[in-house]
């Protein structure tokens, strides 16, 4: 470890990957820099030193230099058992298998194209402990210690628990794994078996055994090039710390994970397949994720940072005030369960700039969180492998005030129950405006009982239901105002308690509908067509304020991601 002096008197220490990160890390006081030398670090970092309020201590990446903080092992020596088919000693369990650092597939039954393929999904039967392969056989414990994967019912989440023991074509499961609401998730539906030896017969997918690791590739994996095996699934973190920046640097095959933060920030930090797949139950609000700010995080954040490929969840936050900006999170919740691209608990957060698509289920989930900021994002292509949910949603939540704005949403791949943004049963003060959804089967859908909703000022295009609600017997909606939307159709009576200057009209109004670009046309009947809301309305070009997200004549806006916003040394 090199140290050098700053004039301030702060240090600053140098290290290479041949270093210990954790060795230097307790060298380091309030103020100090510690720069890591590009390479590879193959060690769990727990951060156990805290800055001073403008006094952080920083760890970021030498200038110009690229550093890995892997939690993969290098896995070599490879022997080929038949052709196609290699082996390689390998003691320590291997959570997901890597070559050039690209992901293979677990072996699984039936084989896949992708992540989200659920084409070869099989008919199944599910019960509250075990699972029906209609038309299939085995001999007795042939998927013995397998993981299953079932989505039956109302199809509103993927279930997945390992194997205990097969008959025939009945497998049974380790628990109750649909143990929640009865006939809501068992009966008829679709699955697929997964990491087991049985299952491993195609190119390019991989299985750990006992100590060893199998593989099937085109050619010998000792000339394909680097193969790692995921040994480590978390690979930073922290417990109880505070004032610490994190900053340019990539994580590789593990998790970030704080608990009970203050003025943790991570800035250009990517992480990639940060997690493997695990048993899961029903929830609607999923902590397993590449990035977690659990507890009692305060004002921690993550900020011009990509994350991509994970089985869980991209970030949860939980605590008060913590932030995700201008980032880029993709290809998230293989899993199919309750996770999302982001999702919060507590209070005060925000989710501000960023790109989320692809995922099994949501992209934003917000449930039991208040006073929550969702502003200027690009939210596209959810509900891949699940039924009725929104690319944002929440569930019996008290919003005090959270604010969904400025953002463009679209494309819900749900078979039934597609929603943009979905507000779900006993929700309280939600303020929506100026969003852009299109390509739902609902745009905007609140259930009730539903309570000081405000609806303002959105454009909802080419949904079959662009504004819905529905509510169980008895119940129904308090101080619900609808003003100054424009869809392509007409606005039931019954979508507020307050409903005002709202155009619906099946001949677009817009610039150039075919490529998306919502901004009014200079024809557009929702010009001049709403009315003045005090702090929504703030500017207008004409008399009155125009319907719908987009006010003609002044600049549009454009939400999202954007990738030259990093940090430079």
């Amino acid at each position: 470890m090199i140290l050098f002096s700053c004039s301030t008197k702060h240090n600053s220490y140098i290290i290479s990957p041949q270093n210990s990160i954790n060795a230097a890390i307790k060298s380091l006081s309030p103020g100090d820099t510690l720069f890591l030398r590009g390479g590879t670090y193959r060690e769990l970092i727990q951060i156990t030193k805290s800055g001073e309020e403008g006094l952080p201590i920083t760890i970021k990446a030498f200038p110009g230099e690229k550093v890995v903080i892997s939690g993969t092992e290098e896995i070599k020596n490879w022997i080929e058992i038949k052709e196609n088919y290699y082996k390689a000693f390998c003691p320590k369990e291997i959570f997901q298998l890597f070559q050039n650092r690209k992901i293979l597939l677990p072996a699984r039954w039936p084989n896949i194209d992708s992540m989200f393929d659920k084409k070869g999904w099989v008919e199944i039967r599910t019960g509250k402990d075990s699972a029906y392969f209609v038309g299939h056989s085995w001999p007795e414990n042939y998927w013995n210690g397998a993981f299953c994967f079932a989505i039956a019912g109302e199809k509103w989440v993927v279930n997945v628990e390992k194997v205990k023991s097969n008959n025939d074509s009945v497998l049974k499961m380790n628990g109750n794994w649909f143990n929640y609401k009865g006939g809501k998730y068992t009966g008829s539906g679709k699955g697929y078996i997964i990491k087991h030896l049985n299952a491993l017969d195609t190119l390019n997918e991989w299985h750990w055994q006992n100590d060893t690791v199998y593989v099937m590739l085109s050619e010998s994996p000792e000339k394909s090039g680097v193969m790692e095996g995921q040994a480590k699934t978390i690979v930073f973190n922290a417990e109880n710390i505070s004032n610490v920046l994190l900053q340019n640097i990539s994580v590789f095959g593990g998790r970030i994970e704080l608990l009970n933060c203050k003025n943790v920030l991570f800035d250009n930090v990517d992480v990639m397949y940060g997690t493997p797949i695990k048993s899961y139950k029903y929830s609607n609000s999923c902590t397993y994720a590449a990035v977690e700010f659990n507890g009692d995080s305060k004002n921690c954040s993550i900020k011009n940072s990509v994350i991509n490929g994970n089985w869980g969840g991209g970030v949860y936050m939980e605590g008060e005030g913590n932030e995700v900006y201008n980032c880029e999170i993709s290809n998230c919740n293989w899993l199919g369960n309750g996770a999302a691209s982001i999702a919060t608990a507590g209070k005060d957060h925000v989710v501000m700039n960023c790109n989320l698509f692809n995922s099994g289920k949501f992209l934003v989930s917000y449930s039991n969180t208040k006073n929550i900021s969702i502003k200027y994002n690009h939210l596209y292509n959810g509900g891949y492998l699940t039924n009725d949910l929104g690319l944002t949603y929440a569930y019996g939540t008290r919003g005090g005030g959270s604010e969904i704005a400025y953002n463009w949403v679209h494309d819900n791949w749900a078979e039934n129950a597609g929603v943009g943004i979905y507000i779900d049963i006993n929700c309280h003060d939600f303020l929506i405006h100026h969003n852009v959804v299109w390509n739902c089967t609902s745009g905007i859908q609140i259930i009730m009982n539903s309570f000081d909703m405000q609806v303002y000022n959105n454009t909802v295009w080419n949904c079959r239901k662009p504004f819905s609600y529905w509510g169980l017997m008895g119940s129904n909606m308090y101080n619900q105002k609808v003003y100054n939307n424009l869809a392509n159709d007409i606005f039931n009576a019954g979508l507020g308690t307050d409903m005002r200057f709202n155009l619906g009209i099946k001949i677009d109004q817009f610039m150039d509908v075919k490529k998306y670009d919502f901004r009014l046309a200079r024809n557009s009947k929702a010009i001049d067509y709403g009315m003045i809301i005090e702090g929504i309305t703030k500017k207008n070009t004409g008399i009155r304020p125009d319907a719908g997200a987009y006010e003609f004549g002044m600049q549009g806006w454009i939400p999202g991601y954007d990738s030259t916003c990093v940090y430079g040394d």
